[in-house]
């Protein structure tokens, strides 16, 4: 199932219990809810709520970056390379000379991207050379960050200034018990799903007790699981900060993305397609959880008009 459709069919639900009707047009890519007053349209599982400048932002890594930081808002800053075919000043060297400052990487990324897709952690010339290529062979530009080793990565769902629900994106991992090595160790806890992992250590015994990381993207998609935020006051620390994100770029309607770096909280990105859809799958409470936030974009969304 598409996210359109899940999208389709979430508000198809809700519609039978509420005041509205839903209708789906190419393929649901275009969503017309309307009730006995008014319509609007999901366009690409975008609400009618963010202002087009705001929305542009929201999805552009590096122009994301220039305007928090503009803002004095930590993050994580972006830089934008265009594509060759449209900008011959484009020069891959420059690219490479960014290893001599960070020692641990550098990630390469869509610069439009989202879902982790066309994201690389990149640690010599022949990694940048290889992701520089796939990425433009798709796209028109990339936008390239220092990596950084983070521990989780705490997702916000913002609606009109207030945070709807907050978790963290725990990685998938395995815990040693002295006997298996990684490979069965995944085996026996994520049974059917295949991890990308050096053959070395999937071949390692892990001593007893012993956390072994299965993957450096945080993504839900890519097997990590959303959990409850149990420190309150890192919680409301995340929550403060984010109300200061859309504040600073005017969005009504999105996901923020935030990690902790030298106890200071910075944003990693923002998104004004609100993807809910791994959330909601995880539990029945989440799925509820989600079903609220969605019946109250439809109704605010109804009060923009």
């Amino acid at each position: 199932m598409t996210y359109n459709d899940y999208v389709f069919k979430l508000l198809l639900e809700l519609s039978a219990s509420n005041n509205f009707s839903v209708k789906g047009f190419s393929q649901n890519y275009i969503i017309e809810v309307s009730n006995n007053k008014d319509k609007f349209y999901i366009y690409g599982n975008c609400f009618p709520l963010n202002n087009a400048s705001s929305q542009k932002l929201c999805a552009d890594k590096s122009a994301l970056s220039m305007v928090l930081k503009l803002n004095d808002v930590n993050c994580l800053e972006h830089e934008l390379y265009k594509n060759p075919d449209y900008d011959p000043t484009f020069n891959i060297n420059l690219i490479e000379n960014k290893l001599k400052e960070n020692p641990k990487g550098l990630v390469l990324k869509d610069n439009k991207g989202y879902c982790g897709n066309n994201v690389f952690w990149v640690k010599n010339k022949t990694q940048i050379k290889k992701a520089v290529n796939k990425i433009f062979k798709q796209n028109l530009d990339l936008a390239v960050c220092p990596y950084v080793d983070i521990e989780d990565e705490f997702r916000l769902i913002m609606l009109n200034g207030e945070c709807k629900v907050c978790y963290k994106k725990v990685r998938p991992y395995v815990i040693g018990d002295g006997k298996l090595n990684v490979k069965n160790l995944i085996a026996k806890k994520y049974k059917d799903i295949k991890f990308d992992l050096p053959f070395k250590t999937l071949n390692t015994t892990p001593n007893k007790n012993e956390k072994i990381v299965l993957g450096w993207k945080h993504n839900l998609k890519w097997h990590s699981t959303p959990e409850e935020v149990v420190d309150k006051k890192l919680e409301k620390k995340l929550i403060e900060f984010a109300k200061k994100v859309v504040k600073t770029i005017n969005l009504k309607f999105c996901s923020v993305d935030l990690y902790i770096e030298d106890d200071k909280i910075k944003v990693l990105e923002t998104n004004s397609i609100v993807s809910m859809n791994s959330f909601a799958n995880y539990s029945k409470e989440n799925y509820n959880k989600t079903k609220q936030i969605f019946l109250e974009a439809v109704n605010a969304s109804f009060n923009n008009i």
